[in-house]
């Protein structure tokens, strides 16, 4: 397996927006060997276009890698990342140590996608999703944000789609940093519709309901 982790000059894990060293390691049967470095800088403030390239980049240099270790980061390029398919783990300090666990944690995260529970570990929050009723039957939430942050590896859709459709609800609220692109496709074949309106902090709530369905007063805060 090979795990990525972007760290300051003393190991520590950073965030996206900091300049730091890009380093890949992976597992053997000896343990973990560091395979290659490189110097990594994506300011947050690039615009749009700038960090697409930086993160398309990155994705490229590392290959098949497809789990990042970073500090606590939000926006696009986090969104962006999981798109292209990477596990995104958050941690903090020495970014090293959690290189045995997160292994672990990908396997059972593998395991629990087909059919076998996986354990829950509250220092790396590996999630699931933390979906709860509301005052009325059938309403959901889920704060995809702290879900993320937390370090995952599944992206929205991974995470989401399964509910869609499986589960039987009048309305699902999502707490999220942006519309999943995947909406405007899935969901309509789905036969659900969404509403979303701004939140304090850049954030933003996605109430997703089945087409025709109309909660109580009470839920849809009337």
């Amino acid at each position: 397996m090979n795990i990525a982790m972007l760290v300051d000059a003393n190991g520590n894990a950073i965030p996206f927006g900091k300049p730091g060293t890009l380093r890949l390691f992976n597992h053997e049967e000896h343990g973990w060997k560091p395979v290659m470095e490189f110097t990594f800088s994506m300011h947050a403030d690039q615009g749009f276009a700038a960090i697409r390239r930086s993160i398309l980049d990155l994705a490229a240099r590392l290959g098949d890698c497809r789990t990042l270790l970073v500090g606590p980061f939000q926006g696009f390029p986090r969104s962006l990342l999981l798109e292209l398919g990477f596990s995104v783990w958050t941690v903090e300090g020495a970014a090293a140590r959690y290189l045995d666990q997160i292994m672990q944690r990908t396997a059972e995260a593998r395991a629990q996608t087909h059919g076998v529970p996986a354990s829950q570990d509250d220092t790396l929050g590996v999630p699931t999703p933390s979906l709860k009723k509301g005052c009325c039957s059938g309403v959901y939430m889920i704060d995809l944000i702290k879900v993320q942050a937390k370090g995952t590896s599944h992206n929205s859709k991974d995470i989401l789609l399964p509910f869609f459709e499986k589960s039987s609800f009048s309305r699902l609220d999502i707490i999220c940093d942006h519309v999943p692109k995947w909406f405007a496709n899935e969901l309509a074949s789905l036969k659900l519709g969404f509403t979303a309106e701004p939140l304090a902090g850049g954030r933003m709530m996605v109430a997703v309901q089945p087409d025709g369905c109309a909660p109580c007063r009470t839920c849809s805060g009337g």
